[in-house]
């Protein structure tokens, strides 16, 4: 298998990094690595950061067909 698709989510805190992760696995994604913390690049004068997290998706490509 190989991963078909790739995207990254991410939450104010990690109570929502959770809902947008269960929500995302009922799609068929996996998360992908480790979470981490990005801060936000259009306001980094007060600090605020997000929790990020890669999600994959997983199929057999052109290759396997």
């Amino acid at each position: 298998m190989k991963i078909e698709q790739y995207k990254t989510i991410f939450g104010k805190n990690f109570e929502e990094l959770d809902r947008l992760v269960k929500m995302e696995i009922e799609h068929g994604f996996q998360p992908y690595g480790n979470p981490y913390v990005k801060e936000s690049e259009t306001d980094s004068l007060t600090g605020k950061s997000f929790i990020c997290q890669a999600m994959v998706r997983y199929g057999f490509g052109e290759a396997f067909k």
